[in-house]
């Protein structure tokens, strides 16, 4: 059991590369909608640039570096793709079910996708029951959304629970350090398909309290938070 977890009352998780295996599904998708309309960006572009953003982001991204302004239209089309292949090939975090049915503290997600795609999403893998009203976007954020500390402060504050007091899971840089930011425990999961090649001697600027790739062993570090009766 890992030390100074004694307190937690609330654990936040993103949804996209924790309780989902989606990031490489959106690159695919994101990053065909991009080529035709000539953009070259390719999936290990999506991927080292757009991860835990915002779609607002990723459009101003796309502004300033390729001069290209998106059309109305192109969020739709894209969310519209996306779903497709969510419903078609979207697979759940191994081990994620167990800890959402299991936890004996509050629970919720703090996602930087729009709400209806990410309660699709969670219904698409069996898991949207456990969560229900307790997700949160940081969509209509804007330049408060990841990295900033807001979406993390207004979940804790939705259950009154002291920043202090909560552990976040995240599998992006700007998510553990939007976390960091507002001063809680933040554990970073690198066991989603996208980050496979993850370098376990990356030098964060913004660090983690733990790092760990293996959902199933969620409960061996911290056993205090199951219901489940222990052998």
């Amino acid at each position: 059991m890992l030390k100074n977890y004694e307190n937690i009352k609330l654990i936040i998780f993103d949804c996209d590369g924790v309780l989902i295996d989606s990031e490489i599904l959106s690159a695919q998708v994101i990053s065909k909608q991009f080529m035709k309309l000539g953009i070259d960006i390719n999936t290990q572009y999506v991927q080292e640039h757009f991860v835990g953003q915002s779609y607002i982001k990723t459009k101003k991204h796309v502004f300033e570096k390729f001069n290209i302004k998106l059309a109305d239209n192109f969020e739709e089309e894209y969310r519209n793709e996306l779903l497709k292949v969510f419903h078609k090939d979207l697979k759940i975090i191994p081990g994620i079910e167990d800890i959402l049915k299991n936890l004996n503290i509050k629970k919720c997600v703090a996602t930087s996708s729009s709400e209806v795609r990410a309660t699709s999403s969670l219904k698409t893998v069996g898991v949207y029951k456990y969560l229900k009203d307790n997700i949160f976007s940081a969509y209509n954020l804007g330049d408060k959304g990841k990295p900033a500390p807001d979406i993390y402060l207004n979940s804790a504050k939705k259950f009154n629970i002291d920043p202090k007091d909560v552990l976040v899971i995240e599998d992006s840089l700007i998510g553990i350090e939007g976390a960091v930011k507002a001063g809680m425990k933040v554990w970073h999961f690198t066991g989603a398909s996208h980050l496979k090649s993850w370098d376990n001697t990356h030098k964060y600027i913004f660090e983690p309290d733990f790092t760990f790739n293996d959902m199933k062993d969620f409960f061996e570090y911290l056993p205090h938070l199951s219901n489940k009766k222990r052998l």
